[in-house]
């Protein structure tokens, strides 16, 4: 048996599917919005945190050691304003 619907029945099945489709692709385009969100958050939290670990931990007996171990142990020699 062959069953052939409307042309206005198969339409509006169409037209649903259609509709559903877009009703997810709306859903997964919020929800994506809303994790690269969250994500964002997340990374900021994570910078700002760094940051205050920075700013707690360095002391200038830290930037003097610091310096120290990156000296090649040659002293600058400058004549008036030329660097020899």
């Amino acid at each position: 048996m062959n069953f052939k619907f409307s042309d206005q029945f198969s339409a509006a099945i169409e037209a649903k599917q259609v509709a559903a489709q877009q009703a997810e692709q709306a859903k997964y385009n919020a929800d994506k919005a809303a994790n690269d969100a969250q994500a964002a958050i997340n990374t900021a939290r994570g910078q700002a945190e760094a940051q205050r670990l920075i700013q707690t931990t360095v002391t200038a007996e830290v930037l003097q050691k610091q310096a120290i171990d990156k000296w090649d142990g040659k002293l600058p020699t400058y004549l008036g304003a030329y660097c020899l």
